[in-house]
């Protein structure tokens, strides 16, 4: 949750270098849940530790509802150039300033598309927090045309497939016993 360290610049402190390593060495992956202040950081980590799984959680929260477009999408650009991260696309309707209409959100979701292509990309419901903006069910309708528009034939990766591949999940056993 780095979201919430005021020290935009913690990410990339070298003293967390071991942790990181550790992760990529032991296949796990790194949610980053940070916001635009903390992406030049993420990039100087990412550049420390090749191989390492990233996942940009809410795609860094850009400020949406003051249209702060352009820092983010080129700092949110040149993170998705690291080939082992991936973006999802969860969030961003709690982002949007009261009363606005949902296609307020339409630029981002594009550019992430752009940025990460549709292989790169999982959708997340963020319930409970969405139902401040929206219903579960109109958040997803929402994300499944925004996708259908954006990355036709990539649906049913950024539903499911995608994050079954990122957090490899084909055939684990869960704690309950399960394979998932």
């Amino acid at each position: 949750m780095v979201q919430d360290i005021p020290d935009t610049e913690w990410l990339a402190r070298p003293s967390l270098d071991r942790a990181f390593d550790c992760l990529r060495d032991h296949g796990l992956v790194f949610d980053a849940l940070v916001d635009n202040r903390h992406l030049r950081a993420l990039s100087h980590r990412l550049t420390r530790h090749p191989g390492l799984i990233t996942v940009v959680d809410h795609a860094a929260k850009p400020n949406i509802a003051d249209r702060e477009f352009a820092a983010w999408a080129s700092a949110i650009a040149r993170v998705a150039q690291v080939p082992d991260v991936a973006c999802k696309l969860s969030g961003l309707l709690t982002l949007t300033a009261p009363g606005s209409d949902a296609t307020a959100i339409e630029p981002f979701v594009a550019h992430v598309f752009e940025s990460f292509g549709g292989q790169r990309v999982m959708w997340g419901s963020d319930w409970p927090v969405v139902t401040t903006h929206a219903t579960y069910e109109q958040w997803k309708a929402r994300a499944q045309a925004l996708v259908r528009r954006f990355a036709p034939r990539h649906e049913a990766a950024v539903f499911g497939g995608n994050a079954t591949s990122i957090y490899s999940l084909h055939g684990r056993t869960t704690a309950l016993g399960r394979t998932a």
